[in-house]
């Protein structure tokens, strides 16, 4: 009589770590990773047309770009990570380490770096938010672009000049409540990402240490 074992011999070396008795910790984590991935995907998209609305001002253009880099990064690691899962389950992942995508140092070391302009772009968006709000409450709109108002030197006042083509317009004030509405809603998307970022790279750092040691431990 033929065994099981002698129908499927056991894998070696880092590709025993993902048949589905041993790996089954390794499916599931990936699996929370690919999902947060396509959450990071999602809202950096959303935030990137959030931001075309109004010409990524609120945040002096990093938005668009942090959003477009997030995007680039997220689609390429979901890409990635769909091979591995459908090798893992076929019994043919390989590459030159045996890791899978997500488990690499740089799918670790790039979500920690796009956090730091994340927490920036957060930190304009309150900032630039909470001083539109106080203009906006003033009584007319000519007030609004007044010197008075912003100030001739300093960041209230490159503000002004960036957002100057919005704020010279007739319907100024109603249209000064419409981008607080649309930042807002953009603060929160963003606020997501600065969660989303370092929780995909830690998850993906506590695989790397797990199949690592795995290894060290000759598991099989």
């Amino acid at each position: 009589m033929v065994t099981d074992t002698e129908k499927h011999p056991p894998a070696s070396g880092i590709a025993s770590l993902y048949t589905p008795n041993v790996g089954s910790n390794t499916c599931r984590r990936a699996s929370a990773v690919l999902s947060l991935l396509y959450t990071s995907l999602i809202t950096a998209v959303v935030v990137f047309s959030l931001s075309l609305s109004h010409l990524g001002t609120l945040t002096f253009f990093l938005a668009p770009i942090v959003g477009a880099l997030t995007w680039t990064f997220t689609l390429t690691l979901v890409v990635f990570t769909h091979k591995d899962l459908k090798a893992l389950k076929r019994g043919t992942h390989k590459n030159d380490k045996n890791l899978m995508a997500m488990c690499r140092l740089p799918s670790i070391v790039v979500p920690f770096i796009l956090m730091v302009p994340w927490v920036v772009t957060l930190i304009l968006l309150v900032f630039n938010l909470s001083f539109l709000g106080a203009l906006y409450r003033t009584p007319t709109g000519a007030e609004i672009i007044s010197d008075e108002r912003w100030g001739r030197s300093g960041y209230t006042a490159i503000f002004r000049n960036i957002v100057r083509p919005i704020l010279e317009r007739d319907d100024a004030k109603e249209y000064l409540g419409q981008i607080i509405g649309v930042g807002s809603s953009q603060a929160s998307l963003v606020g997501l990402q600065c969660i989303l970022m370092p929780l995909i790279g830690f998850l993906s750092t506590l695989e790397r240490k797990a199949k690592l040691r795995d290894l060290r431990l000759g598991r099989s």
